[in-house]
């Protein structure tokens, strides 16, 4: 960008070009908070005559949209330009990204079908439509989506001998398989795409890069996330162990080190619970608790860089997850009232959580409730949590089994 910005001082550029090189050398150097005027002013100026730069502006813009509200005018413009260009692929791409964060995302679909078909070559394209199938509770769908996408990411290296840790596209597919799959209830299906994410090696790269950052904080803990929506907390905790001691991680990423081990402390926390211990359970909860004060005080000599952003992410997740393991230890008594203290706070630090695709929770919040509340036996408390699990994953199969699991019991 850099060197953008000095060649286009050096050459007479149409007006659109060089106002698109100062607003991504000021997202990229400022951050994109800064560059947001910069965004907005392109939209209207060159929406029905530059739809590169409006495909830009959009994807841009909406990293910081949070509501619907925000979202409003670029998806108008969005609409109005693809009238002009229905075929322009960067506009459809974009358009979809900007609804699946909607409350209508559904209306984003035919854009994101059409574009897939109009790029059936492109895996990042034919996957789009699974982001809408996902949302929509169509899991079946979405497998079929991100499988065919993988088996063409998988042509691609075939053929190119370029290695899997260089495509950031191919882990983002494997991701939601993993998701996808566990949505479903298909848990070997889900390991084998998580142990493929897990198992990539990191490029040399220094500083790191986005592809090993991706492979640091969300490849290497896939399996055990599956496993815990499973409920086998003895294997994520080995899944976790085994990274744990593993060479790569023996000095560097010292962060990753507490984040993976904040989770497996919560696994062996979980399984004591299962066990009936619920006084080793406690202990591990303490010391899960230091170990989240330990990652917060390493995380403030992180800057303000794309590993920060992803510090952040898991922070939230080692928080959630301590909160339920706090809401479990609190409940175990069914004679008792219940305490609901820890599972509110927990399910308010969950709607904070902003989209993410896929979701940055294996399993929402109310799915953990809904064992809790099966545990103690307490069917209108079932029934309660289920519905705010549906509410993040409509349509779940495994939640539906759980809950017809509580259903059968009462007949």
């Amino acid at each position: 960008l850099e060197r953008a910005v000095h060649l286009a001082q050096a050459h007479t550029l149409q007006a659109h070009e060089t106002e698109l090189i100062g607003a991504l050398h000021t997202t990229f150097t400022q951050g994109i908070l800064a560059a947001v005027p910069q965004w907005e002013a392109m939209i209207p100026k060159y929406y029905a005559t530059q739809p590169d730069v409006l495909a830009f502006a959009s994807i841009m813009l909406r990293q910081i949209v949070r509501t619907d509200e925000e979202s409003e005018s670029v998806k108008v413009m969005l609409e109005a330009a693809l009238e002009l260009h229905p075929d322009h692929i960067g506009l459809g791409h974009y358009y979809t990204h900007v609804m699946e964060v909607r409350e209508d995302f559904v209306d984003g679909k035919v854009v994101a079908e059409r574009m897939a078909t109009l790029a059936p070559n492109a895996p990042h394209l034919t996957h789009m439509p699974g982001h809408i199938y996902f949302l929509e509770g169509d899991y079946a769908k979405t497998i079929q989506t991100f499988e065919g996408a993988r088996r063409q990411e998988e042509g691609y290296h075939a053929r190119t001998g370029i290695p899997y840790n260089a495509n950031q596209n191919y882990f983002h597919n494997l991701h939601y398989l993993a998701v996808a799959y566990s949505e479903m209830g298909e848990k070997d299906k889900a390991l084998e795409a998580a142990q493929r994410y897990a198992n990539l090696s990191l490029r040399q790269a220094t500083p790191l890069d986005g592809n090993a950052l991706m492979i640091l904080y969300e490849g290497r803990i896939l399996p055990a996330l599956v496993h815990l929506r499973f409920r086998e907390y003895d294997a994520a905790a080995k899944h976790l162990a085994f990274w744990l001691q593993h060479p790569s991680l023996a000095t560097d990423h010292p962060l990753v080190r507490a984040y993976l081990s904040t989770l497996q402390t919560y696994c062996k926390g979980m399984a004591a619970i299962e066990q009936g211990d619920p006084a080793l359970a406690q202990r591990h909860y303490e010391q899960m608790d230091q170990l989240i004060h330990d990652y917060e005080r390493q995380a403030l000599t992180i800057p303000q860089n794309a590993e920060f952003e992803l510090v952040n992410q898991v922070y939230d997740q080692m928080s959630l997850a301590r909160l339920q393991l706090r809401g479990w230890l609190d409940n175990l008594d069914p004679a008792q009232t219940f305490d609901s203290t820890a599972w509110d706070e927990a399910l308010a630090l969950e709607q904070l959580l902003p989209y993410d695709e896929p979701p940055r929770l294996m399993y929402p919040v109310g799915e953990s409730l809904l064992h809790l509340q099966l545990w103690r036996g307490d069917p209108q408390a079932v029934e309660a949590a289920a519905k705010l699990a549906l509410a993040y994953r409509p349509n779940s199969p495994i939640i539906q089994r759980a809950l017809s699991h509580e259903i059968n019991n009462k007949l």
